[in-house]
């Protein structure tokens, strides 16, 4: 009897430990996804930075141009995924504009 009763119990533990497991896969996909929404006009350079990555993305800084860039790939077999975002900045390092594009790579 109590092999039917730890059954149950494993499957839900086994499903809570996939479910959480996959938690910070999708977080990181939909923080890239969802940066233009985290990074709000008029946020300061240091916010912006910390935003991009935390999200995982590489980061550029042009201060000649006042333009923030960064760039993250997400490898996949055969397809990958390049997500790059370009912020524009103010003359006190304040976000003005936030432009994000993203496609998929293949060989």
């Amino acid at each position: 009897m109590s092999n039917t009763k730890t059954h149950p119990l494993l499957f839900v533990l086994m499903l809570c430990l996939a479910w959480l497991s996959s938690c910070g896969e999708k977080t990181k996909d939909d923080c890239a996804k969802h940066i233009e929404e985290k990074i709000r006009q008029g946020a300061s350079l240091e916010v912006a930075q910390a935003k991009l990555k935390e999200c995982g993305f590489k980061i550029i800084l042009d201060p000649a141009k006042n333009t923030l860039y960064a760039d993250r790939m997400v490898e996949g077999n055969p397809v990958s995924e390049r997500t790059q975002v370009i912020i524009k900045l103010d003359s006190n390092r304040r976000v003005v504009e936030v432009r994000v594009s993203s496609g998929l790579i293949a060989p």
